[in-house]
């Protein structure tokens, strides 16, 4: 079994460059209102980070991250990857293959790969 990594010390490698975190997620649906939650306290927070709360449409932030061309993009959504709920994981995205099913309009792969087509820039998934 591959050893899980500590999600904030991985996440502290990104510190210092130019970052993206898009949040996706619907607040009426339980677990998944958790990144539109996350990305309002990020952004009351004033952060360095350019945070988006894509809510159920990342797609229509596609062109937003693509124009700000940031070095890491830090995607929040909630994923049932057999865990208790709100345990907290970072994923990268080939992790995702595992866990095809989506919720949202654009699956996750295809968000990622148009961005990545793009922009060259490191995406990791919370």
């Amino acid at each position: 079994m591959k050893k899980r990594r500590e999600p904030l010390r991985d996440l502290e490698k990104l510190a210092g460059g130019n970052t993206a975190v898009l949040g996706i997620g619907q607040t009426l649906k339980a677990d998944d209102g958790a990144a539109p939650l996350i990305c309002d306290k990020l952004n009351k927070e004033k952060i360095a980070a350019s945070v988006f709360n894509a809510a159920s449409a990342p797609e229509n932030y596609i062109q937003r991250i693509v124009k700000l061309a940031p070095e890491n993009l830090i995607i929040i959504d909630a994923i049932d990857f057999n865990e208790k709920p709100g345990t907290v994981r970072l994923f990268q995205p080939h992790d995702l293959q595992a866990f095809a099913f989506s919720t949202h309009t654009l699956s996750p792969h295809l968000f990622i790969d148009m961005i990545k087509q793009q922009i060259d820039v490191n995406v990791c998934i919370i």
